[in-house]
């Protein structure tokens, strides 16, 4: 996990379990039960949070080509599966919350 984290990388259950010596169905098993989700929603995830940290400062074409992307309807396609909602609608609600001057 902390390659995913650490490196930004795509990786596979196959991946992981050829790095540690188990079977990728060990890891499969391993990931749901103690991370509660799979190994390929948990590398969008990361993939995407990674993203997420330069919203502010580039557009969208570009954190998708910098993330490996297909292109930026790929970038919004992903984006949208995991956070139900559109990049640019993550964005506005994003902004909103950080300029309130009271957090509750």
């Amino acid at each position: 996990m902390e390659n995913i984290a650490r490196e930004n990388l795509n990786v596979s259950a196959k991946d992981i379990a050829d790095s540690l010596g188990f079977s990728e169905r060990q890891i499969t098993r391993y990931f749901n039960r103690y991370v509660g989700l799979g190994v390929k929603k948990y590398s969008k995830i990361v993939h995407l949070n990674k993203a997420i940290e330069e919203f502010n400062s580039i557009k969208f074409t570009q954190i998708a080509n910098n993330h490996e992307y297909f292109d930026q309807a790929h970038f919004n396609h992903v984006f949208k599966e995991i956070c139900d909602k559109s990049p640019s609608h993550y964005l506005e609600n994003m902004s909103d919350f950080y300029n309130e001057i009271y957090k509750f």
